[in-house]
């Protein structure tokens, strides 16, 4: 994830639904191979250390899915993680 702003060190967690079977996030990233296809829905929340926080949803739609040199090529869309907090 790509968060900016705010005093470091940033934490991350999923807040509400919940990701793909496979999937996790660690150190502000989006990891790991969905085992399931779906739409998944979920929230994010970013704190910073000041305790500032921002959520925002997001909704993955996993179909086919083939890895390839460490990135997913779901239906010809290739992507390694979800945008980031702006």
């Amino acid at each position: 994830m790509d968060l900016r702003g705010g005093t470091g060190p940033y934490g991350l967690r999923v807040v509400s639904g919940e990701l793909p079977e496979g999937l996790r996030v660690s150190s502000q990233r989006l990891s790991g191979t969905p085992t399931e296809k779906g739409n998944y829905t979920f929230t994010l929340e970013a704190t910073d250390a000041n305790l500032s926080s921002k959520v925002q949803q997001y909704t993955l739609n996993v179909g086919t899915c083939r890895r390839s040199r460490s990135r997913l090529n779901c239906h010809g869309q290739r992507f390694a993680e979800p945008p980031g907090f702006r």
